[in-house]
């Protein structure tokens, strides 16, 4: 779908990725951890870019919408009316996609908000029991490792 690019080319200009549920364990996926700073960054700015991209989009295909109309009945009342069904069919695509950003204003805020939690929750779980695994490896380290030995 066009909008569906155009959208994911906004996002990207914005430098915000929207989180794969069912990404391959080499993408970014909902239930990954965080590969580095910037990607936390990102994330983190993903709940406030998202929508803002989506508003602006809808609001230029509202605007492009209410632009059609008027071109539509401006040729109806030019009796052309080839040019009038053009318009009123641009109109009606431009209303549709405008409600498809709309939509996902919603819909992608509330994806990126989980994934902000799930992917903050899973960093943290991993490096705690990655602290925990390496504190028990020391403790259970055999004796004669861990103190250098004394002879007499």
């Amino acid at each position: 779908m066009f909008a569906d690019e155009h959208k994911e080319q906004a996002y990207a200009r914005a430098k915000v990725t929207k989180i794969n549920f069912f990404a391959a364990r080499s993408d970014v996926g909902f239930f990954s951890s965080y590969r580095s700073w910037a990607d936390l960054q990102n994330q983190v700015k993903a709940p406030f870019v998202m929508p803002l991209v989506c508003v602006a989009e809808a609001a230029k295909h509202l605007l492009d919408t209410l632009k059609n109309i008027g071109l539509t009945m401006v040729n109806l009342a030019a009796l052309d009316t080839d040019t009038a069904n053009e318009s009123i069919k641009q109109a009606c695509l431009d209303l549709i996609t405008g409600v498809y950003y709309t939509l996902s204003a919603v819909f992608d805020t509330v994806h990126s908000l989980v994934a902000l939690a799930t992917r903050t929750s899973i960093t943290l779980i991993s490096r705690v029991v990655g602290g925990v695994l390496a504190f028990g490896e020391a403790v259970t380290a055999p004796q004669e490792e861990r103190t250098p030995s004394s002879s007499y």
